[in-house]
């Protein structure tokens, strides 16, 4: 039942194109490069205390100097630290959920853990990226790092965001950073935080670009509030907003007037860093069950909403009746489900309460 809603980024049909958007894509890549080659040199540094210092410091225990051994007590060891923790998975239900692990502290930030197999011999550990955002609560299109002081600001008080992270490429990623710095286990654990800030959350910026891309999409299909671009780095960028939001309002309306089709939404809108929104919501393998479904569909909430409100006067749609009637359930299931040990947010279930409205 669960598959039914993490399979729709397989679709890979055309995009609805429109030629100003290449050239708006071309802007946003040249920026993130920028981003990328001032954010190499950073000093910048997170607390001792946020989860990833604490996961990798734990990871460190584990070091080997050959790969093989080291990637393999990771492997072996992944379902411990999810549960140490609390990083939502098949076999965890203890999820923890952090005030400023990432964005501003009005924002519960989470984890799931997702595995994507990979050749640790032989993979480029600069082309790795081992956690990237999947939902937040921003519409501004500011390129900023994920650090706990995220400046875009937001309409929000209180809200959920949900990263997906790669235990092993986070450890390879680390492994390679050890060989390289040659520094003693005390020096290596003190720049951890520098670490964690320059290699790890500085490679989530593209995916928290297209997030709040994705936002802004939904926000102006609602007619809500949009955020505004903040300058967040010493260096010279742009303010590209109201060239993106042409297109948004251009791909909106092309969309309406198709049958909407479920599995085909994201496909058929172009990503700024990517082919499609598909591939920027695409889930790697996970374990779906009662453990994390609920926050899986929490974090795909604003998904199924623009799925929604697209087809809403599309009453003999059949595949997105199909979707209705799976949705129904799942959130029926999720609300009245007493054991789940995180409160929902405000703003989430205010979203989760429109859906009910919107499925009748």
């Amino acid at each position: 039942m669960f598959n039914h809603f993490i399979d729709d980024t397989s679709y890979s049909g055309g995009l609805i194109s429109n030629p100003k958007f290449n050239y708006v894509s071309q802007l946003y890549r040249s920026e993130l490069d920028r981003i990328k080659a001032h954010l190499k040199s950073s000093a910048m540094v997170v607390n001792n205390q946020h989860l990833l210092v604490r996961l990798i410091s734990t990871l460190d225990t584990l070091y080997s100097a050959d790969i093989k051994t080291y990637m393999l007590s990771v492997y072996n060891e992944v379902s411990g630290l999810e549960r140490m923790y609390g990083i939502a998975s098949g076999t965890n239900s203890r999820i923890e959920a952090q005030r400023g692990m990432f964005y501003c502290k009005d924002v519960n930030d989470t984890l799931i853990s997702g595995i994507e197999y990979f050749d640790f011999y032989n993979t480029d550990p600069e082309k790795i990226v081992p956690i990237r955002a999947y939902s937040h609560p921003y519409t501004a299109l500011t390129a900023a790092v994920p650090d706990g002081r995220y400046r875009a600001t937001s309409s929000y008080n209180e809200d959920l965001s949900v990263s997906l992270i790669d235990i092993p490429k986070l450890a390879y990623v680390y492994w390679h950073w050890v060989n390289r710095s040659k520094g003693t286990i005390n020096e290596r654990l003190q720049a951890i935080g520098n670490f964690v800030y320059r290699f790890i959350l500085a490679r989530m910026v593209p995916s928290v670009l297209e997030v709040s891309y994705f936002n802004r999409i939904c926000a102006k299909q609602y007619g809500e509030h949009l955020d505004d671009w903040v300058a967040y780095y010493p260096i010279a960028l742009n303010d590209h907003s109201v060239r993106v939001d042409e297109m948004i309002d251009y791909y909106l309306d092309e969309i309406k007037r198709a049958t909407v089709i479920y599995d085909k939404v994201l496909t058929t809108i172009p990503a700024l860093t990517q082919n499609n929104m598909g591939g920027v919501f695409k889930l790697p393998d996970i374990n779906i069950n009662r453990n994390n479904a609920w926050l899986i569909l929490v974090s795909r909430i604003d998904i199924y909403l623009l799925v929604l409100s697209l087809a809403y006067n599309q009453r003999n749609n059949s595949d997105i009746n199909g979707v209705k009637n799976k949705l129904r359930f799942i959130i029926n299931a999720i609300i009245t489900d007493n054991a789940l040990n995180i409160k929902i947010p405000y703003v989430t279930m205010t979203k989760m309460n429109r859906i009910r409205f919107m499925l009748g």
